[in-house]
């Protein structure tokens, strides 16, 4: 893989909007929807740049599965110590001190917790292609500007990592809650999280 490239993937694999799309589109591909058609959802508009960007790419699986890779190690990157220091993958800088501040102060306030969670369902669902669920009312006070933030602060897929590997006790302890008193499978309540 050429330097260009090794950018390119490190650069995709930072970006949640950019994996999905990636990640979207190679699910339409492997069901042998044609890139070109219409998508069945309409509220998901890729950025334009982002879509010639993986256009330029078109076949190369490398880089695709490459893509894959590294977001997936980024994404279990804080497993390991969500709470302190973690090392993340070669030549991926470790996220700043003032973007772990803003995650550790979204994972202590309930509104913006619950919009990280829906986020991540929102792409989880645009990824793997099923129905979008509904954004939550959002309670006053938990206004546009901050929905905004949020989503800027968790477009970086160190911050998701980070978030979702904070939040990671509650969610094995609901699942795990789900199997002892409930009929609804655990894989629905966890759906695709990290």
């Amino acid at each position: 893989m050429s330097e260009e490239e090794r950018q390119w993937v490190m650069r995709w694999a930072l970006d949640e909007d950019k994996v999905t799309l990636l990640f979207r589109e190679l699910l339409r591909r492997a069901k042998g929807v044609d890139s070109r058609d219409a998508a069945t959802d309409t509220t998901y508009i890729p950025r334009a740049e982002d879509v010639k960007e993986l256009a330029r790419i078109e076949g190369n699986f490398a880089m695709a599965a490459a893509t894959a890779e590294l977001h997936r190690e980024l994404t279990r990157a804080p497993l390991a110590n969500p709470t302190g220091e973690y090392s993340q993958p070669r030549h991926i800088p470790s996220l700043g001190d003032f973007e772990k501040q803003r995650v550790l102060a979204a994972f202590r306030s309930p509104e913006q917790r619950a919009h990280f969670e829906y986020l991540l369902s929102r792409r989880n669902s645009l990824r793997v292609g099923v129905a979008l669920t509904p954004q939550p009312k959002a309670p006053s006070g938990f206004n546009r500007e901050t929905r905004r933030k949020l989503e800027k602060l968790f477009a970086d897929t160190r911050a998701t990592a980070l978030m979702a590997a904070l939040l990671q006790p509650e969610w094995t302890k609901a699942e795990n809650s789900v199997r002892k008193d409930s009929a609804i499978p655990p894989s629905l309540l966890a759906l695709n999280r990290i």
